[in-house]
């Protein structure tokens, strides 16, 4: 019994271990945004850390760059909800942007670039996308339409609680 409870710790710890956050291996992967916010978490901690300075200078690049394109394409898409994935990415960009500006050592790396007023103006498309969408589904008058109108309002309410 002590030999399985031993092993059972052994595994654990291993697992929490080798899930450690790296910033430097989310940029490696192309995942900027996880890798600028792990650099700014570790730069939080300790300012004087060289290795996530470097990192947050590449990874916030990127990730401005990338998801700026994702906006972009996006908003040139037919899809349904397309705006509902531009205010996320828009949020994501603000996120940075707030945490970079609440970090001392972080904005002396970078200097970050607001959405705010574009992520309210996305909100706006979003929720009447999402209200004339739930309408649309209440005019089909069935049970399964009503669901998904129930659904969108509900999803709506994120987006304009009024």
């Amino acid at each position: 019994m002590k030999n399985v409870l031993y092993s059972v710790c052994i595994a654990l710890i291993v697992s929490l271990l080798s899930c450690a956050k790296s910033g430097k291996k989310a940029l490696e992967k192309g995942d900027y945004y996880t890798a600028t916010l792990q650099a700014i978490d570790k730069l939080n901690r300790d300012a004087d850390n060289s290795k996530s300075a470097n990192v947050l200078a590449q990874a916030y690049k990127f990730a401005l760059t990338d998801l700026d394109r994702k906006v972009n394409a996006d908003k040139q898409t037919a899809q349904p909800f397309k705006w509902e994935r531009v205010v996320d990415d828009y949020r994501k960009l603000n996120t940075m942007y707030s945490k970079i500006v609440d970090c001392t050592a972080c904005s002396k790396i970078t200097n970050p670039k607001a959405f705010f007023d574009e992520e309210d103006e996305a909100i706006d498309f979003a929720a009447k996308e999402r209200y004339g969408y739930a309408l649309a589904q209440l005019d089909k008058q069935t049970l399964e339409a009503g669901r998904r109108s129930y659904e969108s309002f509900e999803v709506l309410r994120g987006y304009a609680p009024d």
